[in-house]
């Protein structure tokens, strides 16, 4: 099983069976007021209280991993994390966001589900007016404008708080990079990238842990935005 290991002054978790775990989840920015969905009013996100949701298998553009798998991966980072943790990917998706009112392809990893605000996730968001304009083939720089035409989010329930998620966000302090290989938003369209992103706890960006995620995504379009909002 996997495990995290010292690398440079941070913490590797390896999820590709080199390593064991304990299964407990490392500690990061408990809440997260930039979400959306399961957000509540103190800033907190709810979370599904179980890493083991999978409401959303049977979802429209979801697809089961079983990993070593080259094409849908993570490796995660945490600064100064403490606690191991083990994230494997065994879901992979591609969606519209259900807010018609701003169509947004919506990119993610899960462990368990293909429920973007469901347990323990990697998800990416793409404004679909930005899709081959600044959002495009090629290397793609990760801002640290978390509601912006690119937006990234890392999160894992939290055991000490089952009913919140410790989320990592695109804000203060963000850096990386997201390359396409391939980048549409039209149905049946193969979206493809390698990402290294770090990503921080936006309640408090400048002294929390932050996130590294490292990896690969391999996804198609299921449909067309009128489709999903029509």
């Amino acid at each position: 099983m996997p495990r995290l290991v010292p690398v440079g002054g941070l913490l590797l978790l390896c999820i590709l069976g080199a390593c064991e775990s304990n299964d407990v989840p490392v500690g990061g920015g408990a809440g997260d007021p930039y979400g959306s969905g399961n957000g509540k009013k103190d800033g907190s996100v709810e979370s599904d209280g179980s890493d083991s949701d999978a409401s959303a298998e049977d979802a429209l553009g979801c697809i089961t991993v079983e990993q070593p798998d080259a094409s849908n991966n993570a490796t995660v980072i945490i600064a100064g994390g403490a606690d191991e943790h083990d994230f494997d990917v065994t879901r992979a998706y591609a969606r519209w966001d259900q807010d018609c009112g701003n169509p947004t392809l919506v990119l993610g990893l899960g462990a368990t589900s293909c429920d973007p605000d469901k347990g323990e996730r990697f998800v990416v968001r793409i404004a679909q007016e930005a899709v081959g304009t600044s959002v495009f083939a090629g290397p793609n720089t990760v801002s640290t404008n978390s509601t912006g035409d690119l937006t990234f989010l890392y999160a894992i329930p939290s055991e000490a708080s089952p009913e919140h998620d410790n989320v990592w966000r695109n804000c203060t302090a963000a850096s990386g990079f997201i390359t396409f290989t391939n980048i549409d938003s039209v149905k049946s369209s193969a979206v493809t990238a390698e990402f290294d992103v770090t990503l921080t706890d936006c309640l408090d960006p400048l002294s929390a842990a932050n996130a590294r995620i490292v990896g690969s995504i391999d996804v198609t379009v299921p449909q067309n935005f009128s489709e999903a909002c029509p």
